[in-house]
């Protein structure tokens, strides 16, 4: 826990700048995210091991993060960004989704992990959402929620390739999940006239394989298209968040 407190500083020493005020008093808030495998910060061409012992190096790790919102000591629920980012393990400064809001005590934080289904009937778009960061299906006109490539000596595929590009935004194959977050015993975040405050967020990539559901390398060697299977995925990965730190 040290070691990820202290991450956790020095990005926010890496990213913060001067607080920002404006004409309806939004003070800056930082959603920080460090990607994890049992616990050890995850590093894109380094092997690691799975529940079920199987082993894996992972080459690309990416997912959307949007519609963000808090939830006030009393209960009620504040959207707080209607910007799309796309947390990429390979470009640090994607882990840290920046933004704004009023001076106030939070306890929970909650972001939908994907794209909304609007966003995905709405053609070309730019920015995190472009078609060019590799998160959009062309022949199935909709998002990639999450992607996950690794290769594994285990996987009977061209370059033993393992590839799970998680989406679907239909009824009975909705990818996207809203994931809740309560700060429980870290206490509550109060958001800061300096423009400091921010919750540290670690994701533990083993649940993508066992989450919910047992899904083993050797049983599913890629996942490409929406569907019962992307949905079990979709599951998993729901529950690979926890907040482990809040900075007011």
């Amino acid at each position: 826990m040290t070691r990820v407190i202290a991450l956790f500083v020095s990005i926010l020493l890496f990213a913060c700048g001067k607080k920002t005020e404006t004409a309806t008093s939004s003070y800056d808030l930082k959603l920080v995210f460090e990607n994890q495998v049992k616990g050890n910060p995850l590093a894109i061409g380094d092997g690691y091991t799975n529940d079920f012992g199987e082993q894996y190096t992972v080459t690309a790790f990416k997912y959307y993060v949007s519609n963000i919102e808090l939830t006030t000591l009393s209960g009620q629920t504040e959207k707080i960004s209607d910007t799309y980012f796309l947390v990429d393990q390979a470009e640090k400064t994607s882990m840290i989704c920046a933004f704004q809001t009023k001076q106030q005590q939070y306890k929970a934080v909650s972001f939908l992990l994907g794209v909304d289904s609007t966003r995905n009937v709405s053609g070309v778009q730019t920015g995190a959402l472009d078609p060019a960061k590799g998160m959009f299906w062309t022949w199935n006109s909709g998002y990639i929620m999450a992607k996950l490539e690794a290769t594994s000596r285990i996987a009977a595929t061209a370059g033993n390739r393992i590839t799970y590009h998680i989406g679907g935004f239909k009824t009975g194959e909705n990818a996207a999940r809203r994931i809740t977050l309560n700060f429980g015993t870290l206490g509550n975040l109060n958001i800061s006239t300096a423009g400091t405050a921010a919750i540290l967020v670690t994701t533990e990539l083993n649940k993508w394989f066992s989450g919910q559901h047992n899904l083993k390398i050797t049983d599913q060697f890629e996942v490409m298209s929406p569907g019962g299977i992307a949905m079990k995925y979709a599951d998993n990965y729901e529950r690979m968040f926890t907040v482990t730190a809040i900075r007011n």
